[in-house]
């Protein structure tokens, strides 16, 4: 009995089945079998259904294998013999050569009073693509090369020339307009060489020693006036940024430099004195400001940067050159007339202190 009950149940299965085919069918073809590389096929797709059954064809999306979609037409409904009859063109190409197959396209269906989506597939169908010279002893020949023209060098200097001579006037007007703005004239004038560092630095020990500060009581302002020449001195001579340097650092830079030892240790008292006035208010003794002063125009003397004297033509020459240095050497007078000054300030200073009741 089970198997009976089995049998009966696959007949009317199949029955069933038989009936729906009967009522959806799907048609597919191509209008060529057979193309060249890049035509194009029609590819057509009938679904005759019944009046009754609800049909879903295929969208444009469809999987088409190698080929492209160029373009797709949804044909209007139409009746035969009682049927609806559906339609879609699809419009397709491909680049490639080769035999290819266009996929089955599935319609999906559902029958009247049945909720179930059926589908229902096309024949797949095959195409030869060939190509448009089979033969490569065929007439289709690659590309010639672009042809060069001959180089006109005649203008091709004439653009040169021009472009130099364009980049020319844009530098001259640019130097012209420096120059205006600077104040300065077109061409460049000859400037005076550069004063020797020691020339400068008497000179300014000199305007300091006969300014009227010590007397005025601006000790402050003196004493840091006399490192500043003396730090100003030792940029010039020795090529040293004295002025961004603390005496410490001024004065081991000076020892690196290889100075006369000498020179450091009257250097190390004046920067000192100098800083403690600068700093801390100190207000040096007469003796004291006479000793730096001193030691200034030594060591700006003493270290000035001298050129060879030239071999005496005469023997009489040279002992005269000799005893004149002798008489005057490094400019004596005109500092012990400086100290001389110094000391008179510093007497009138100390006794302006006296009156006041003030002392070092």
């Amino acid at each position: 009995m089970p198997r009976r009950r089995l049998l009966i149940i696959l007949c009317l299965l199949t029955t069933v089945l038989a009936q729906a085919q009967e009522q959806v069918t799907i048609n597919s073809q191509v209008d060529r079998a057979k193309i060249l590389i890049g035509d194009v096929v029609r590819y057509s797709l009938r679904v005759s259904h019944a009046p009754d059954v609800t049909v879903e064809m295929p969208t444009p999306g469809s999987n088409l294998g190698m080929f492209e979609l160029r373009d797709y037409q949804l044909l209007p409904p139409k009746k035969e013999e009682g049927k609806s009859i559906l339609g879609a063109d699809y419009l397709i190409s491909t680049f490639d050569t080769g035999e290819f197959e266009i996929p089955a396209l599935q319609v999906t269906y559902t029958l009247k009073g049945d909720t179930a989506r059926h589908t229902l597939s096309s024949e797949p169908i095959r195409i030869l693509v060939q190509s448009l010279n089979p033969s490569e002893a065929g007439d289709i020949r690659d590309i010639k090369p672009p042809l060069v023209p001959p180089r006109d060098w005649r203008s091709i200097l004439l653009k040169v020339g021009g472009g130099v001579l364009l980049i020319a006037a844009a530098v001259a007007a640019w130097w012209y307009v420096r120059r205006r703005r600077q104040g300065k004239s077109i061409l460049p004038e000859r400037q005076a060489p550069p004063r020797p560092a020691h020339e400068i630095a008497l000179e300014e020990l000199k305007a300091l020693v006969a300014s009227d500060w010590l007397a005025t009581g601006k000790h402050k302002a003196w004493h840091s006036e006399l490192a500043d020449i003396i730090r100003r001195y030792i940029q010039g001579r020795y090529g040293i940024d004295a002025p961004e340097m603390t005496s410490r650092q001024l004065l081991g830079a000076l020892d690196k430099y290889g100075l006369e030892e000498k020179w450091l240790p009257g250097l190390k008292e004046l920067l000192s004195i100098c800083d403690m006035a600068k700093f801390a208010k100190y207000v040096p003794e007469a003796a004291e400001t006479e000793r730096l002063i001193s030691t200034a125009f030594d060591f700006v003397q003493g270290t000035r940067l001298m050129w060879a004297a030239p071999e005496p033509t005469q023997p009489g020459e040279a002992e005269a050159d000799t005893g004149a240095a002798e008489e005057n050497p490094a400019g004596a007078p005109a500092v012990s007339a400086a100290i001389a000054k110094v000391g008179a300030q510093g007497v009138t200073t100390a006794g302006a202190k006296t009156e006041n009741g003030e002392g070092n």
